[in-house]
This record gives structure tokens, sequence and C-alpha cells, in this order.
């Protein structure tokens, strides 16, 4: 089996897709989801996976036995992120931005100025706790309470690391 990797993710790997599906391990966890822009066949079928999205599974759409409620926490390069299984077929973070994160880590980081990020739809906030340990001022605005909600403890952790 063919295994993709992103620089920096050492809790994160996409190990297979096709037909509509990814399966990919979080942590220690393996998921699939659906992903409509998945076109190709399969090339074998997927292992067994800890947690399985099914739009029929009600309330959540996710099919698990072994997956806390609560979530479970996952890093990418120095950052700590806290995830679960959300009934929007995601888990609240999205590795195929690691590039945009590294990106906004080097302008920060070469600036020869302080910075200031305004991170507006931010969503569950990745970018901008990527921003802050770059050592950015960061104002993080979102109107999904749930989504800040997630992820508030975890930017409080932080901001007191930084200051």
């Amino acid at each position: 089996m063919e295994t993709f990797t992103t620089p920096g993710w050492s809790d994160y790997r996409l190990l297979a897709s096709g037909d509509g599906e990814r399966l990919e391990q979080w942590g220690s966890y393996t998921i699939v989801r659906p992903d409509p822009q998945i076109i190709w066949p399969k090339g074998q079928p997927f292992l067994v996976p800890d947690a399985y999205f099914d739009i029929h599974q009600k309330p959540t759409g996710w099919k698990s036995t072994t997956i806390p409620g609560e979530g479970w926490t996952i890093a990418y390069d120095s950052a700590v992120f806290r995830i679960k299984l959300t009934p929007f077929r995601h888990l609240g973070l999205f590795p195929e931005q690691a590039i945009q994160w590294e990106w906004l880590k080097k302008a920060i980081t070469e600036a020869k100025r302080p910075i200031k990020v305004l991170n507006v739809f931010a969503y569950t906030g990745a970018a901008s706790i990527i921003c802050a340990q770059a050592g950015a001022s960061v104002c993080h605005v979102d109107a999904s309470s749930g989504s800040v909600r997630i992820h508030i403890s975890t930017c409080a952790a932080l901001l007191m690391d930084v200051s």
C-alpha cells in the first residue's frame, strides 16, 4: 500500500483512496470518510477502520465503537490540536492546509517587524495557532460557537506559553 504524507504531520496520513472515499490515519485511529471528488477506483479494499462516516447513521453519521466521543489530540509540527468526529464528515482540522500554515509561519518568522494577523472565518483555529506560535499577534474571528469552543482551551494554553 502506498502512503502519502505531508511535511510536519507526525499524526496524520492518507492511507488510501478510491470510489468516493478516503482512508486516513489520525493519530492512532483509522477513519473512512466520503469525498465526492475521489472518482478513481480503489486499488484494493480498505482496512477495517475505527470509524466510518455513513450519511444514514443518526445522529452524527459516524459508526464507531473505539473513538472517544470527546475527541483526542494530534500534533502538527509543534502545534497540538484536539479533534473529534463531527456531523459534517470531518474532524475540525484540514491536513491539506498545512502548506498555507507553513507559508504563514515563514512570512511571520522572516518579517523584520511585529506581525498582526486577522483570521476571519477562522473556523477551528489551526492557522491562528500556527501564526501565534510563529510570534504573531492573532485575532481569531468565527461565528461558529461550536468551532470556537472546541479549540478555545488549546488557544488559551498556547497564549499562556507565548506571553
